[in-house]
C-alpha cells in the first residue's frame, strides 16, 4: 500500500520534518513525502506552510498532511479553517489513533517542542494504521461539515 503525505513545518518543526521524511516505510505502507517547506531552520511563520500544505491536500496531491510547529496548535488551527480537513494535535500514539478512528483526522499536527523523532514516528505509525469507524462518528463529521 502506498500513501502520499504532504508535510510542512515552520522553523521550530523543521528538524523533525527533515527526520520524518527519512521514514519511507511504516509497517506495510510505503510513504511518499511531499515537502512544502520550510526548507531551512530560519525563522518562519507556520501559517504560510499550513496554507500551502492544506491547499495541496485539497487538490488531491496527497492523501494526508502532517504539519509541525512548536506546539502543533497553530498548524491545527490553520488547517481546521478548511472545509473537509480535520486536524488534530497528537503527542502520543493513542491520541493519533483515536483522532483517526473517531474524528477522521486527515491532518496530523505534531508539537516539535514536546516530542522527539522516535515519538513522532510512533505517532505517525499509529495514525496511518488506524481507520475511521464511520457510523455515529460520521454523523458528527457531517454536522461539522454543514457549518457555514
Amino acid at each position: 500500500m502506498n500513501t502520499r503525505i504532504v508535510i510542512a513545518a515552520d522553523h521550530r518543526g523543521f528538524m523533525l520534518k527533515e527526520q520524518l521524511k527519512q521514514c519511507t516505510h511504516i509497517n506495510d505502507i510505503t510513504v511518499w513525502w511531499y515537502d512544502v517547506g520550510a526548507y531551512t531552520s530560519d525563522r518562519s511563520d507556520y501559517a504560510e506552510y499550513a496554507i500551502h500544505a492544506c491547499n495541496e491536500l485539497l487538490k488531491d496531491k496527497a492523501d494526508y498532511a502532517v504539519l509541525i510547529c512548536g506546539t502543533g496548535t497553530g498548524m491545527a488551527i490553520a488547517a481546521n479553517r478548511y472545509r473537509y480537513l480535520y486536524a488534530g494535535i497528537a503527542w502520543r500514539p493513542e491520541i493519533a489513533k483515536h483522532g483517526k478512528e473517531d474524528d477522521n483526522m486527515n491532518v496530523l499536527a505534531l508539537p516539535a517542542d514536546w516530542i522527539n523523532y522516535n515519538q513522532a514516528e510512533e505517532i505517525v505509525e499509529a495514525w496511518l494504521t488506524s481507520y475511521f469507524k464511520g457510523g455515529r462518528y460520521a454523523q458528527r463529521i457531517s454536522m461539522m461539515d454543514s457549518i457555514g
